[in-house]
């Protein structure tokens, strides 16, 4: 078993700035984390369960975390609406 991941090496993992990650602690979003001192650490477990429940089948499909995610779906709805309304024109 390998040990936890760095703030630094997620990043990379991801191919995301690791501010990215600072702000989506912030919020409470992406895996969950450990800070041990100065350092911030994210379990192997963690990070493969968060990607797990990030997978889709397709990319019209979305998870229920998402959809309880009130900025996303507020950005759906603005989707859609901007979409009728071109249809409409």
């Amino acid at each position: 078993m390998s040990g936890p991941l760095t703030l630094k090496e997620l990043a990379d993992r991801w191919y995301l700035q690791p501010s990215t990650l600072d702000q989506w602690r912030w919020n409470g979003k992406g895996p969950r984390s450990m800070r041990i001192g100065r350092h911030i650490f994210y379990r192997i477990q963690d990070v493969e369960a968060y990607e797990e429940k990030k997978a889709r089948k397709s990319t019209s499909s979305f998870n229920e975390e998402e959809l309880r995610d009130e900025d996303f779906s507020k950005a759906i709805l603005e989707s859609k609406f901007k979409k009728m309304k071109r249809r409409t024109k």
